[in-house]
């Protein structure tokens, strides 16, 4: 299955930026992520504040991927999930970026589809704080008979962020000839993966 980059190449293009987190000390950073909101849901569209959330996410992910809506799957029937970093509501309602996922449980897989940060946050550690979040939430809520492992797509360039939080290369991504004629179709892309940490095993060895 082809999967969107997670990772629009405009990250990369101004001089000097290399990464989303690289070499990078984070500010300090107050925020709050929401997890698994359905942004078309009435829970949503019927509360002001989640509304607004969205409405800037939505804007945030269309100008890292081309003007593309990255929530029209995000729904109960299709099954893709939206988790938003924003300001808590005290400090205001400010959104910081957002992440793209579904779970496949057949294949046991986490994937993600898009991780967007505003590009007046960018370096300042929230791409990682979407990703950590995916990996606790993988190790420490769902099991191993449930998803055994995180796969994305990204960018060359986007690889050593990637590596950072311990994915590793799988396999290489080359757009067909076909594929190359279409509108913002990137013609090399690498898989990534990171395994999810066997509980199982961790409780054999703290026995012994």
């Amino acid at each position: 299955m082809r999967v969107a980059s997670t990772v629009a190449p405009s990250d990369y293009s101004d001089a000097g930026r290399t990464s989303l987190d690289k070499d990078v000390e984070p500010q300090s950073l107050s925020f709050e992520i929401l997890y698994d909101i359905k942004p078309l849901s009435t829970q949503v569209l019927n509360d002001d504040r989640l509304r607004y959330l969205v409405d800037q996410a939505r804007q945030i992910g269309q100008a890292a991927f081309w003007g593309n809506d990255c929530f029209l799957e995000c729904s109960k029937r299709h099954g893709w999930r939206l988790n938003i970093i924003t300001e808590p509501p005290k400090f205001g309602d400010e959104v910081f970026g957002f992440v793209v996922y579904k779970i496949d449980s057949h294949d046991m897989v986490l994937h993600i589809q898009y991780i967007a940060v505003a590009e007046s946050h960018r370096r300042r550690g929230i791409g990682s704080k979407l990703l950590k979040s995916l990996q606790q939430y993988a190790a420490k809520t769902l099991t191993v008979s449930t998803v055994t492992r995180i796969v994305c797509a990204c960018v060359p360039e986007a690889v050593p962020f990637y590596q950072k939080h311990c994915f590793r290369k799988t396999k290489r991504i080359i757009a067909t000839e076909e594929e190359e004629q279409l509108d913002h179709q990137l013609p090399l892309q690498f898989q990534m993966e990171w395994k999810v940490p066997d509980k199982r095993k961790n409780k054999s060895h703290t026995r012994k």
